[in-house]
Order: structure tokens, then sequence, then C-alpha cells
């Protein structure tokens, strides 16, 4: 839900803020679970709407962005997607989401890849 969404972002932002004030690299890690029957373009659409809410969250608490790392999750169908996906579909879906809801300003980026058989 989008209440959810906001919450999670303030809730990084927060986390985020607190690391730097004590001298640490935070890494923020927006998260979109990859169970259940979701296509990957739902994926994507949701991944973008909570990338956008946390930079905005992270920008309201003053994080200094070039002092952190973002570990978004994969774009990806869900686990249970009865419509499987070639993995080179699911690649241009992260380029996609990485150029246009990152930071230019965000020090580093990565990615945990998880594909399935």
């Amino acid at each position: 839900s989008e209440l959810a969404i906001q919450e999670n972002a303030v809730t990084l932002a927060r986390y985020a803020t607190i690391c730097q004030q004590a001298g640490l690299v935070p890494i923020v890690e927006p998260e979109v679970l990859c169970d259940g029957t979701h296509s990957l373009e739902t994926c994507q659409n949701v991944t973008e709407r909570v990338l956008a809410a946390t930079y905005k969250a992270c920008n309201d608490h003053n994080l200094y962005l070039e002092g952190s790392l973002l570990k978004p999750n994969m774009v990806t169908a869900g686990m249970q997607c009865p419509t499987k996906i070639h993995s080179r579909t699911g690649c241009r879906g992260n380029s996609y989401n990485f150029t246009k809801n990152s930071s230019c300003c965000c020090s580093g980026r990565y990615i945990s890849l998880r594909w399935t058989k």
C-alpha cells in the first residue's frame, strides 16, 4: 500500500541519518519482495514508487547521499508468476530502474542477484 511505502521510506531515511551521525556509511535497502504471482512489470512499477519515496524521505531527512550506499531489490517477476522471463529481460528491468530512479549523488549502488531456475 502507499502508506506502507511511505512509512518504510521514512524509517530507512531515519536509520540512514542516525548511521551518518554516528560516522557510519548507511546501506539503504528498500525491498520489494519476490514472493507472489506478480509480473515483472508490476515489480518494476512498485520498485519505481519505492525508490522515489525512499530518495524523497532521505532528502527530507537531510541525508548526505554521497555518503550512503543503495541496495534495492532485483526487479523480477514473483516466484509463483505463471509467466517465466528470460534473464536478459530482468536485467533490462534492473538497468532501467537504476538509470531512471537512482540519484547520481549516491556513492554506490549494488544489487544481490537471485535468479531461480
